[in-house]
Formats: structure tokens, sequence, C-alpha cells
């Protein structure tokens, strides 16, 4: 469970927070409960908002925590580093966790440890107790956290292989794209994608731009998910397209390690295209940012460099920090320093340096250091992300405005005193 702890962390964080101003204190109980079994059932396409429809709970005595649902927090699905909305995938491994607390007349044990058995769906499961005292008032959180895999039947399959010269054959995940759920590149004995030139000659280094190229793709079922089978057992998928086209393809399958795993081999030609790269970046940040809300990004950064685009509409494309580390999610004020952190990625047939820096890159003019620009790749999609960071002083030239902020300084540092003593 080592990929969840990020968000496992924030989420008993809060936890941790509202319990202490939660005054609504469990009464003493009769009877202690120290066996929880609940059922959860998700389908492909369910929102993760329907957790009251799709959360059964089986032992008598307890409840979804209403303080913790005041907050959002009663039932949360938890991607690999924070807190996600949306719908389930088919093939994805997703962390619930269950905030609880014992009706009148019942109770929970101090500790994790003294619980006899916690399930869901019959699978044991983790189980916290997170406990705060303030003035005699004792606040106890019980949260179950359950893996939760979402399986089906795979009908259709699409992908697309985008192939450019000076790519290697090896890095496959650059330039294959798997479009449907249920559905990952197959990992072990066999190779993922194979590539043999107009002569029928394996393919070990580059491609090279302009050439044409035989390519073998293997796709494999993702856990808890199957092909479609007709009653003999025949893979009978209703559409298989590689690149938009309908293709061929043929079932096998394969131990590795001990697992058998089932696949499908794909087959097309492609010709390999030009590569654009991109060598220079130039970014505007408007100097006037008072009550621009900072999710309306495209108002404020403009991105003057062609092939470059903001990271996705599904993710932070530029995250805003104030003075002291902590996330701005409403518009930005007079009075504060900011942190700004830009993403952007290159569009499709253009490529960053992988080993090189960029010649220049510009914000508002000015030429960028190493410690301000920092891109990386994503192993598992192949995508390459630019950062850029910049900070903006909007506190002000005035003594007033220096007086206030250092007031401000002196705020935080309290609270932090403060809730670090409580917690």
């Amino acid at each position: 469970m080592k990929k969840f702890k990020i968000g496992l962390s924030l989420l008993m964080s809060l936890v941790m927070v509202f319990s202490v101003f939660s005054f609504g204190a469990f009464a003493a109980a009769d009877t202690e409960i120290d066996t929880i079994e609940l059922n959860f059932n998700a389908k492909p396409g369910d929102s993760f908002e329907d957790w009251a429809e799709q959360l059964s709970i089986q032992t008598e005595g307890i409840a979804v925590s209403e303080t913790m649902e005041e907050y959002g927090l009663g039932v949360l699905v938890i991607g690999e580093d924070e807190m996600i909305t949306g719908t389930y995938e088919m093939g994805e491994t997703y962390l619930i966790t269950i905030c609880l607390e014992p009706k009148d007349g019942y109770s929970f044990p101090d500790s994790a440890e003294e619980f006899e058995s916690v399930t869901v769906n019959g699978e044991p499961a983790e189980v916290m107790v997170e406990s705060a005292q303030v003035l005699t008032v004792k606040i106890t959180v019980t949260a179950v956290i359950y893996e939760l895999v979402i399986g089906g039947t795979i009908e259709s399959v699409d992908a697309s292989l985008n192939i450019y010269g000076d790519m290697a054959v090896s890095d496959w995940y650059r330039y294959l794209k798997i479009n449907s759920q249920g559905i990952e590149a197959l990992y072990g004995e066999a190779d993922t994608v194979r590539a043999y030139d107009k002569d029928g000659n394996p393919v070990i280094g580059e491609f090279v731009s302009g050439e044409e190229y035989t390519v073998e793709l293997w796709l494999t079922a993702k856990k808890n998910c199957e092909f479609k089978k007709n009653e003999a057992g025949e893979a009978a998928l209703d559409s298989v397209k590689l690149s938009g086209n309908d293709v061929d393809y043929t079932l096998g399958t394969y131990e590795y390690e001990d697992t058998q795993y089932e696949y499908i081999k794909l087959e097309t030609t492609v010709t390999a295209k030009e590569p654009k790269y991109i060598e220079r970046v130039d970014i505007t940040l408007s100097e006037n940012l008072e009550g621009m809300p900072v999710f309306d990004w495209q108002n404020y950064v403009t991105i003057n460099t062609e092939g470059l685009s903001f990271l996705g509409e599904d993710y932070y494309s530029v995250e805003v920090y104030d003075y002291f580390g902590n996330f701005v999610y409403d518009s930005f004020e007079q009075g504060n320093i900011y942190n700004i952190f830009i993403y952007m990625t290159p569009e499709e047939g253009y490529f960053l340096p992988h080993h090189e820096r960029l010649e220049t890159v510009t914000l508002n003019g000015r030429q960028l250091s190493d410690d301000e620009v920092f891109y990386y790749e994503d192993y598992e999609t192949g995508a390459v992300y630019m950062e850029i960071y910049t900070q903006v002083d909007m506190v002000g030239d005035g003594i007033w405005a220096q007086i206030m902020f250092f007031f401000q300084k002196l705020t935080y540092w309290f609270q932090s005193l403060f809730f670090g003593f409580i917690l």
C-alpha cells in the first residue's frame, strides 16, 4: 500500500485538525465494537461521490462519521499522492477510506491493534484510530482503509502508435498510447513492441524518419479484467483499432514468475515521422494579478512557444503557494508573496530535449536560471513535462505594507506553534 502513503497522510492530517474543533464527543459506550464488516461495490463509470449507494455496513452499531462528513471526509477516494474526484475506471486500483463512528451505546477500541477483524468485501482491511483530547473532550475517528480494484470485461481495444525518428524501439512508452480501460502494455519475457524494417530485420536501435516499419504490439488485461470471449473460450472483441484503423489480432497466454497472463497481439505498418524539437521557451506572466482566480491560469499565463501547452485541464497546470507554503485555491491578494509553478508539456510531434538543457527559458523577458526550470519524464506514460518556478512579491513598497506583512508572519508563527503543541 506504499504508493498511497502521501494521500493517506494527507487524510489523517485533516482528520486530526477537524477533530480538535469537533466538540460532539462520543458518549461512554456499553458495547465495544472490535469487529467491522463492510461491503463496497463500485463499477466502471460510477461516481466517487455516490459512496452511499456503494457502501453497505454489515456491523450493527456503527455509521459513517457525521463529524467528518461535514467536511467532505466521510468517505474518500485517494490516488497515488492526492485526493481525487471523478468516476471509477476499469482496471484501476483505488484507496478507499471510510471514516466511522459508533452509534449511541457503542464504542470503538482506543487503538487499531485492539480490533479483532476489519474486512471489506470479505477481504482484510487496514484500520487507523486517531484521537485528540482538548479540555477533557475526547474525539476518536476510526478510518477503514481498503484497496479497491475495479474489474470488468474488455469489449473493445483502442491504441495508437505515434512513431518519430530518433526514438528508440525499446522506449515504446513514449510513442504507445492505450485509450481503452482495463488494458496495459505486456511486461515480462515478451517485448511490448517489436519492430522490423522493410527487409524483415529486427530493429534494435532507433527509428529513422521517413522509414517504414512493421510493428507488433502486445497488450494484456489488467488485474481483475478479462477480454470478452465466446462460448468456446475464444476472444470475441467487438472492435480492435490501432491508430484509428481496424486491425486483426491473436489471443495468447504466457507464464511469468508463476503467473499466467492473457494477451492480444496486434500488427501494423507505420512510417516514422520527422520530430520537431523545442529549443527555446518564452512565457508571459501578467503583472496585474490582484483579484485574479488562481485556477484561471489561461488568463494570466501565456505560452509564447509553438508546440508547448499547459499540462492539461485534469491537472493543476499552475500551482500557487503563499509565502508560508500554503496552497492557494482562491485569488491573488495584495500583501503577500506568492510562489508560482507553471507546468507544460509538448504537443503531438514536438519534443523537449531529453539529455540537454533548453537554450533559453524566459519569463517576462527575464532569462531563468537552472534553479527555476525543471523538466522530467513520466516513465509510465512517456510524457515529458516542464516546470517553471517564479516568485511574485505583492507585499507593496510602503512602510505600512511591510509592517502588515510582518504581523502576518508573526501570526502564522503563533498558529504553527499552537497547532504543533496540540497535535
